[in-house]
Order: C-alpha cells, then structure tokens, then sequence
C-alpha cells in the first residue's frame, strides 16, 4: 500500500501513481504529531464534526514541527464538507496552539 492511483481522463487518458502516502487515525497522537512535523503536505478527512477534536493533535504536530524548523513551511488540505473550512479550522488550531506559537504559527502553515 502507501499510494493510490490517479485516472486522468481526457482527449488522451493516462494513469499516474502517487506514493509515499500514510493514513493515520487521530487517536494515534503521537504517530499524527510525529508525522506532521516531518510531512511535505498533510490532509484531513474526518468530516466536520470532527475538526474540533483532531486539532489538539493537529496543533501539537504543528507546534513540534516549528520548533525543530520554524522557516519549514507545511500545507495542510482540509477535505471537509464545511463552507469556510480553512478559516473554521484556523480559529481552532489558534485555541489548540501551544503558547509559544499562538499568533504566530500561521504565516508557515497553509490550510486549503
């Protein structure tokens, strides 16, 4: 496992394989938390209901990350079925951050 394919359609059809992926649950904190601070690019897919209680996790795994490189940045992809979903999980992530990052963590983690 750890990829998934990709079907382009279109006037010419083709195929590509994207590896290198991990699915973790979020009751793994220490396993999200260490993932994210060494992560390219990160996604969620828990449904919306559920943002609230990932961005504890998710905020620690941000935090550890800065702390190791605070110029590395990190984008995360909220696959969520929430209108305004990036601004939404922002407000949570702020109250979940670490103090030393609160404030100032979210011109180096991108969430789209």
């Amino acid at each position: 496992r750890g990829g998934y394919p990709i079907r382009i359609v279109g006037d010419k059809e083709s195929t590509i394989q994207v590896d290198g992926v991990r699915a973790l649950h979020a009751a793994e904190a220490d396993a999200v938390t260490e993932a994210l601070a060494a992560a390219d690019i990160a996604a969620t897919a828990v449904g919306a209901a559920v943002l609230p209680k990932i961005a504890p996790v998710i905020a620690a795994g941000i935090a550890k990350r800065l702390d190791a490189d605070p110029d590395r940045p990190l984008n995360i992809i909220l696959c969520e079925n929430l209108l305004h979903a990036a601004e939404a999980f922002a407000s949570m992530l702020e109250a979940a951050m670490p103090e030393r990052w609160r404030g100032r963590w979210r011109g180096r983690i991108g969430l789209v």
